[in-house]
């Protein structure tokens, strides 16, 4: 009994205290709202968590069931529907759900975001229907695209009124010269005929240009920034050669280089890389990518003491003559960077 009544004075926070059956079943579930994440949800109804976070209560109780709540028989047969709900992927919609004070539970079924849409769309229509009735006569012009912005009507909704509305004026088209309905026109006249149809094809044409306009003044989304540290963290190459006293720059200047200057003491090969375009060096785990195959290429070399040297620290124009001054063939490479390579230089 002293156990009970030590959960009892906790219970009106549950600050850190995870609910006992001995607690009220709707202060239990609100606590589980404050306290658990979408994440959680997902854990205790073994599924993802876009599936979970629309049933939360749901996830609660399968939780709280667990911990040896006990609900109405109507709250087992509600949570089987739900489990089946889930395994075809919530494909209807996700309804909202409540529990009241005896653990029965209530479902309140949402509406389908394509049916809201739909339902908006033909309110829309319903009242441009009153308004070609209202401006077919001619005696002023109707201003489409100011009733669009006063009715806060949007782009998915203006494409359905363009095709409605176009769909209405061929129709109406095709019965005004049809001999077998031209006659129920006949009491309209040609003019209030032409009146209704230009209203048609203002409606039509300012739908279109809204859903242009509002397409032009989206932000265009914004690109995550690259973090060239942690790709140039994946690049393997040796960082120093005591041998020769030469130290290898930081992989992450690489990336956006012209050029790259690297070196391998073990076959003593020099090799230059050249980017294919203003856009530069990039690199791919430990693979330099973006280099032109005519200009990249790599050349043994005897004493590299000072041509390494001349590498190092010589301008644009020394750089220029190094490879032309050294004898030998030139060897085709592959980007490949390795335990052996010393990364040089990189111009920008």
């Amino acid at each position: 009994m002293a156990k009970h009544e030590m959960v009892k004075e906790v219970e009106p926070s549950y600050t850190g205290v995870e609910p006992t059956p001995q607690i009220d079943i709707s202060k239990a579930l609100n606590w589980y709202h404050a306290n658990k994440t979408e994440k959680d949800a997902a854990k205790y109804l073994d599924c993802e968590v876009k599936y979970a976070k629309n049933h939360p209560t749901h996830a609660w109780i399968t939780r709280m069931r667990t911990r040896g709540f006990h609900f109405t028989e109507a709250t087992d047969l509600i949570t089987q529907a739900f489990k089946q709900e889930f395994e075809s992927k919530m494909a209807s919609g996700s309804p909202v759900v409540e529990v009241d004070d005896q653990g029965n539970v209530i479902i309140v079924p949402t509406v389908n975001i394509q049916e809201r849409i739909s339902a908006k769309t033909d309110y829309f229509i319903a009242e441009l229907e009153g308004a070609i009735d209202d401006f077919g006569h001619g005696m002023k012009p109707f201003n489409a695209y100011a009733w669009f912005l006063k009715n806060e009507v949007k782009p998915i909704h203006a494409s359905k009124i363009v095709e409605y509305f176009k769909n209405r004026a061929d129709t109406m088209i095709k019965e005004v010269q049809s001999k077998d309905t031209r006659e129920a026109y006949a009491g309209l006249g040609k003019a209030k005929i032409k009146s209704i149809l230009t209203v048609m094809a203002s409606i039509v044409t300012d739908a279109e240009r809204l859903s242009t306009n509002v397409n032009k003044s989206r932000k265009p989304r914004k690109k995550k920034a690259v973090n060239f540290d942690k790709i140039a963290a994946k690049v393997l190459y040796k960082e120093r050669d005591d041998t020769l006293k030469i130290l290898s720059i930081p992989p992450v200047n690489l990336i956006g280089a012209s050029q790259v200057w690297l070196f391998n003491p073990k076959t003593k090969r020099l090799a230059v890389y050249t980017a294919e375009d203003s856009a530069g060096l990039f690199l791919k785990g430990s693979k330099l990518i973006g280099y032109s195959n005519s200009l990249s290429y790599a050349k043994t070399i005897r004493k590299p003491e000072k041509i390494l040297e001349n590498v190092i620290n010589g301008g644009k124009l020394v750089l220029r003559k190094i490879m032309d001054d050294i004898s030998g063939k030139k060897y085709p490479i592959n980007g490949k960077i390795n335990r052996d390579t010393v990364l040089l230089r990189a111009l920008k």
